[in-house]
């Protein structure tokens, strides 16, 4: 979930990625600093978020760790890195019906908006592969 109104974001972990125990979950929540935002304390608005969206979360904590300065991206598109020029195309697996999508995926965008064009071209790839696969009959 991204917050395209607020800097927030949150992930809770699949099951299939086995980074809690059997029975639990992995969540993180991150805010993003506005342009000339300053440093201050905003876990009480990153709790109160998760109040929202996962009401009773706090009688399920077992380690909560709040890490206020993280480095999220160590560059950007820019002319002397090659720009968007470098980043992996959706098919870059090479395999049919597999694709990848992110934010730094495919020639577009930067973060979030790079999420949901590369996710948009992704899901498109695939359908393309499906459409175009021979039935198979009986």
């Amino acid at each position: 979930m991204l917050g395209i109104d607020e800097p927030i974001y949150l992930s809770v972990q699949s099951d299939v990625a086995r980074v809690a125990p059997p029975g639990g979950a992995s969540i993180n929540v991150g805010r993003y600093l506005r342009p000339g935002e300053e440093d201050g304390d905003h876990r009480p608005g990153i709790e109160h978020f998760l109040d929202v969206v996962q009401p009773g979360w706090q009688d399920h904590v077992i380690d909560a760790r709040y890490v206020p300065r993280s480095m999220v991206c160590g560059d950007h598109a820019r002319a002397a890195t090659r720009g968007t020029l470098d980043r992996p195309d959706v098919g870059l697996a090479g395999v049919d019906g597999l694709a990848v999508a992110g934010d730094w995926v495919g020639p577009a965008g930067t973060l979030a908006d790079a999420a949901i064009l590369s996710g948009r071209a992704a899901a498109s790839a695939i359908m393309e592969t499906a459409m175009s696969a021979t039935p198979i009959t009986a």
